[in-house]
């Protein structure tokens, strides 16, 4: 990553062209300029030879043996498009990822990154030609860049040997975890994902947070898979700050909804939100609540269990929420609508 930031700050220095540096998951990492460029990633099919542009930006993949980065580079012209192949060629990240001595591990990182072309995805298949893919796909993310080499021993002493572990970045590890149909040991991938942060935290106390991608079955849905897994602990973060496991399912509504016009979402939200919504959506204390409780099947006793609270504090609660919003959380209709405003909100305030 030194190499990257060298490139950044000297190409800054000597051109005043303003670029960014950010991890696969859209954390930023280093900026030559301030504020820093903005970044939304583009979908994989708008990379040409690791470059898209997109919104004003421009956008170069970098791979290296740390991980895959991300260069924003400000501007959307062809000015910016020559500064990012420009780049590329500095950092030599073509040379280094079509290596042959790469391991299984650095091509299944690459193939996740979803930006090599039809040609270069050919040469990495051969070497999975005799897997069979039936493996839940999770991301892991710590807090800090030292904790990651304890979890990866620990995922490599619990793992099949069918399994995969893949670091994506100095904090990120993919953990392909082959799935058992025949004993449907798990009905899931959130369930594994959710039983494996119970045990990593037992055994290795460590922050960290798991986001699931469904299962995989064929080498072609390797990259796809990795896309949903960033998406998820994207909105799971922002809607979900206080939860530790993420599942995709949960957020294919946001999915849709995230190529809707803006305008369109205003709408919609004006439609569905009374008076004095809004201060709820605002209250940390009302929406950790109102997330509890759909999160325990609208169960009163147990929602009330979970938060340490006593029940009649979770029924006042819940009566404010109703009376501020009209919309019961008792009621399963409402609740979706409650949780469709929270969407809508998040979605407006382009978070």
């Amino acid at each position: 990553m030194k190499k990257i930031v060298s490139a950044l700050s000297d190409i800054y220095q000597k051109t005043g062209i303003e670029c960014s540096l950010y991890s696969a998951f859209g954390e930023s990492l280093y900026s030559a300029s301030t504020p820093a460029v903005p970044f939304a990633l583009p979908a994989p099919s708008r990379f040409e030879d690791n470059v898209a542009q997109e919104r004003g930006v421009t956008y170069l993949c970098v791979h290296r043996m740390t991980g895959i980065y991300y260069v924003a580079i400000k501007g959307d012209d062809r000015e910016a498009r020559n500064y990012a192949f420009m780049l590329d060629a500095v950092l030599g990240s073509t040379e280094e990822r079509l290596r042959d001595d790469f391991s299984t591990e650095e091509k299944l990182r690459l193939i996740l990154s979803g930006e090599l072309s039809s040609v270069q995805k050919n040469m990495f298949r051969a070497h999975f030609s005799d897997v069979r893919f039936s493996h839940y796909m999770m991301s892991l993310v710590t807090r800090t860049r030292e904790m990651q080499a304890e979890l990866k021993h620990f995922l490599s002493m619990i793992a099949d040997k069918r399994d995969y572990i893949v670091t994506m970045d100095e904090r990120t590890l993919v953990y392909l975890r082959v799935t058992d149909d025949d004993n449907g040991e798990y009905h899931s991938s959130y369930e594994f994902a959710s039983i494996l942060y119970e045990n990593i935290k037992e055994e290795l106390r460590i922050d960290l947070t798991i986001s699931t991608g469904g299962t995989i079955r064929s080498f072609q849905e390797l990259s796809g898979s990795y896309e949903k897994v960033i998406f998820t602990y994207k909105f799971g973060k922002l809607l979900s700050p206080a939860a530790n496991v993420y599942s995709y399912n949960d957020y294919i509504l946001i999915r849709i909804l995230s190529d809707t016009p803006k305008s369109l979402l205003i709408k919609y939200f004006d439609s569905l939100l009374e008076k004095n919504g809004s201060e709820v959506l605002t209250d940390p204390e009302l929406m950790n609540t109102a997330e509890e409780f759909m999160k325990n099947s609208l169960n009163i006793s147990e929602t009330s269990r979970n938060m340490y609270i006593h029940r009649n504090t979770l029924i006042y609660r819940l009566d404010k929420i109703e009376k501020e919003t009209g919309l019961n959380l008792r009621v399963f209709g409402d609740a979706v609508t409650f949780n469709l405003l929270q969407i809508l909100n998040t979605l407006i305030k382009g978070e």
